[in-house]
């Protein structure tokens, strides 16, 4: 998704309100965002209905695809020869913060 959709998405409003950062971190996590469901293929909502199912089936967090889609992520920017600033920076660690919320 792009950050024009991501910004009306109500899974992204609320989990940018909840987090309620500066501007420019507001630009980094949507671009983040960008960044994520891009390489997924899955919007915030494909992500809440998985996890959510997920959950009432009794997984726990690391038999979650959600920890393998960030996992697979994290390695995707890795093999792009960034910094692990850069890294840090994309990887949605605020995503990761509030997934209760979002995923």
């Amino acid at each position: 998704m792009k950050v024009s959709e991501l910004v009306n998405d109500p899974l992204i409003v609320d989990w940018i309100d909840t987090l309620n950062p500066a501007i420019n971190t507001k630009k980094l996590y949507l671009q983040a965002m960008q960044n994520f469901t891009d390489w997924s293929g899955k919007t915030p909502s494909d992500l809440l209905i998985e996890t959510k199912d997920e959950i009432k089936s009794g997984k726990l967090m690391r038999q979650r695809k959600i920890k393998s889609y960030l996992i697979g992520f994290r390695k995707h920017l890795q093999d792009q020869k960034l910094s692990d600033l850069s890294i840090r920076s994309k990887s949605l660690s605020a995503f990761r913060r509030v997934q209760g919320n979002c995923v």
